[in-house]
C-alpha cells in the first residue's frame, strides 16, 4: 500500500533565547506516527546534536538540508508531500515563507501550535485560512466538545508516561537554566526565600558561560546539576518539586503545569507576555518583568514554595493513553480527513 508522504516543517533557533519548541513538538509526534506515513523533515537552523529521540529516527524519517527560501518552492515540488504539518503558527521568517510556499504549490496545510484560549485560537485561524486543520497543545478548562471545532482540537501536552517516579511527596525548586535572563531570576529569588532548599538546575553546555559571575554556591542551598539531561530526567524534577523558575516560554509553563507545579517566568523580548496565558493557567504562573519587579513577586513566590500547591486543570492528560500517541492519532486522522 502506498505510503502517505508528509513533510513536517520546524525551525530552531539558538540566540538570543533558545527556541525549540517546534521542533521538539515535531520529533515526538514523528516518532509515534504509524508506517501508514513517509515523513520528511525540513527544519530551519541546527538540527539537535546528539538527541536519541532524533537518533532513533534516523532509519524513519528523511531529514532534509536547510533549504534557502528561493529553493522552497522547488523543493516541495521535488518531495511532492500529500500534506505539510507545520510545527508552529506561521507568523514570520522562514516558517512563513515555507507556508506561503505550500500554497504556490497547492499542498494541503495543517498546523500544530500551543492553545492560547479561544480568542487567540481563532484569531490565529481566521489570519492563516489556508491550513486546514490545528492540533493545538495545552490546558484547556475542558475538552473541546466535539472533535475539530473551529477547525482545530485541544489535545494535552507531548509529555512521557513517567510512571510511578513522579509519584511522593513534593519538595524543591527546579531552575530551567538555559539562558542568562533566568538564571539572574533564580540567583535573587533563591538568596530571598529560606536556605536549605532543594535546588535542581537543568543547565546545557553553554550554560557554563551563562554562569560566569552568579554564585549559586554562596545561597545555601541543595544544589544538583543535570548537565545536558535528558527530557524525562527534566519531567521527573518537575513532578516532583514545588515550583519551576524558567524563560517565557509557553510550552515549557504549560508541560510544568501539566505535571502539577506553578512557574516562575523572566520576561524576554519576543517571548510569552502575560496576556497570552489562558485565564484558568493565571493563578498559577507568575510573571517577572526584571528583577526590580522582584519584590512584588515574592509573596506569592514564598506562598508556592512552603504549601506545595498542586495544579490541576482541564485536560491535563488523556486517561489510560500516552500523551503522545494520542496527540499522533488526532494528527494522522486530520491528515486523513484532508
Amino acid at each position: 500500500m502506498k505510503q502517505t508522504r508528509v513533510l513536517f516543517v520546524s525551525y530552531r533557533r539558538c540566540v538570543p533565547v533558545g527556541q525549540m519548541g517546534a521542533l521538539k513538538r515535531c520529533l515526538r509526534l514523528m516518532a509515534a506516527m504509524t508506517d501508514k506515513y513517509e515523513i520528511f523533515s525540513l527544519n530551519f537552523g541546527p538540527f539537535f546534536e546528539g538527541d536519541p529521540l532524533q537518533l532513533s529516527l534516523a532509519s524513519r524519517v528523511t531529514f532534509l538540508a536547510e533549504t534557502p527560501a528561493s529553493e522552497l518552492d522547488r523543493l516541495f515540488r521535488t518531495i511532492a508531500p500529500d500534506a505539510v504539518v507545520l510545527g508552529e503558527c506561521p507568523l514570520a521568517g522562514s516558517m512563513r515563507k515555507a507556508y506561503q510556499a505550500a500554497i504556490r504549490c497547492g499542498i494541503p496545510q495543517f498546523a500544530i501550535d500551543n492553545y492560547y484560549g479561544r480568542c487567540i485560537a481563532r484569531i490565529i485561524q481566521t489570519a492563516f485560512w489556508k491550513i486546514r486543520r490545528w492540533l493545538m497543545l495545552g490546558l484547556a478548562p475542558q475538552p473541546d466538545s466535539a472533535k475539530w471545532s473551529w477547525g482545530r482540537e485541544v489535545v494535552p501536552p507531548l509529555l512521557p508516561a513517567l510512571g510511578e517516579t513522579a509519584s511522593g511527596a513534593r519538595d524543591g525548586i527546579v531552575v530551567i537554566g538555559y539562558d542568562r535572563a533566568t538564571l539572574e531570576m533564580a540567583l535573587e529569588i533563591l538568596r530571598a526565600i529560606g536556605q536549605g532548599q532543594k535546588v535542581d538546575m537543568f543547565c546545557s553546555g553553554p550554560s557554563r558561560q551563562l554562569l560566569a559571575g552568579l554564585d549559586f554556591t554562596a545561597l545555601g542551598h541543595e544544589l544538583r546539576y543535570h548537565w545536558e539531561p535528558e527530557e524525562t530526567e527534566l519531567y521527573q524534577a518537575i513532578a516532583r518539586s514545588r515550583l519551576v523558575l524558567g524563560k517565557a516560554g509557553f510550552q515549557q509553563i504549560v508541560e510544568s503545569l501539566s505535571l502539577g507545579t506553578p512557574v516562575v517566568f523572566r520576561m524576554v523580548p519576543g517571548g510569552l507576555r502575560p496576556f497570552m496565558l489562558p485565564r484558568a493557567m493565571r493563578p498559577y504562573v507568575q510573571p517577572v518583568r526584571d528583577l526590580r519587579a522582584l519584590p512584588h513577586a515574592m509573596p506569592r513566590i514564598r506562598d508556592w514554595v512552603s504549601h506545595s500547591r498542586i495544579v490541576k486543570l482541564g485536560n491535563a492528560s488523556v486517561p489510560g493513553q500516552d500523551p503522545v500517541r494520542f496527540a499522533a492519532s488526532r494528527l494522522e486522522s486530520m491528515i486523513e480527513a484532508g
